[in-house]
């Protein structure tokens, strides 16, 4: 089995759930200007602008119809009825491949050769119309950042920072190392405070713009891409405000209702206690 990038002790395999890219797809989906676009449009039904649209906005309807709706639906959810569905699956072919010992080693080699090049040219035929999730080294812990920083501005700052205080964003998500754990009033205290808090909104801002392109990228299928893509778009904090309000309170609703029929409620929202429950079953 492939090893993954950790996240922490749980993020190893969540099996039957998928990996942490996975929820993290479906998390990007969720604060993509785009895909929420196409959210309001099919599912609630409203008028959208043809002006206030991406150029590519008929591609996000179109993986919105595939991708699934991601805003009304726990991850767990989403996984079972739809994101299972839509990944290209990692790893090969099992083949049963009866050996004819009277023939010489070169004579099976050449055969065993022969029936594999048959089956990957049948393969290459198939078209795949879903997500194949891209190999490169974006690590959980960077998605995590750049996730959070736009769920935390949306959540607990919305309209309290100005652009110029988003050094402020910084401290409460620990973008900085050098600043771990600093609050707003040690920062302050620092001899170089100013040019400090300079530092951190540039780092602010370069991670919200990361952040919007892995979330725009998605939204097309491209996940998890920084590939530098502007849709016309800006992160709608509004939208995600309210939307949060009702994700939590909607995962509370089902967490007990899973706790009252004995299932694994952290599952909803720990992905760790998804491997130790695994364990446990295989003990």
């Amino acid at each position: 089995m492939k090893k993954l990038q950790p996240f922490g002790e749980g993020w190893k395999e969540i099996g039957q759930y998928g990996t942490f890219r996975h929820d993290f797809f479906y998390k990007f989906l969720q604060i993509s200007p785009s895909y929420q676009l196409a959210y309001k449009k099919l599912i609630k039904g409203l008028e959208i602008n043809s002006e206030a649209t991406p150029k590519d906005f008929d591609l996000v309807l179109e993986n919105f119809k595939k991708f699934g709706n991601v805003f009304d639906s726990n991850y767990i959810f989403w996984w079972n009825d739809v994101g299972c569905k839509i990944f290209e699956r990692a790893g090969g072919t099992n083949l049963a491949f009866t050996i004819d010992t009277r023939l010489s080693k070169d004579e099976l080699i050449k055969q065993f050769t022969e029936l594999v090049d048959r089956i990957k040219v049948q393969h290459d035929k198939v078209e795949f119309d879903g997500v194949r999730l891209l190999n490169n080294k974006i690590t959980a812990h960077s998605l995590h950042l750049r996730h959070y920083i736009v769920t935390a501005k949306a959540e607990f700052f919305l309209n309290k920072v100005k652009k110029e205080q988003n050094w402020t964003l910084a401290l409460f998500c620990n973008l900085s190392k050098k600043f771990k754990n600093f609050s707003q009033e040690d920062l302050e205290q620092t001899p170089d405070s100013e040019d400090n808090k300079i530092y951190l909104n540039i780092l602010t801002s370069k991670t919200l713009k990361e952040a919007y392109w892995i979330a725009e990228n998605a939204a097309r299928g491209n996940f998890p891409s920084l590939d530098k893509i502007d849709t016309g778009l800006a992160f709608d904090y509004r939208f995600l405000n309210k939307f949060y309000v009702n994700f939590y309170k909607n995962l509370f609703s089902t967490m007990r209702d899973a706790e009252r029929n004995g299932d694994n409620y952290m599952k909803f929202i720990d992905p760790s206690k998804l491997v130790k429950g695994r364990k446990k079953k295989l003990n």
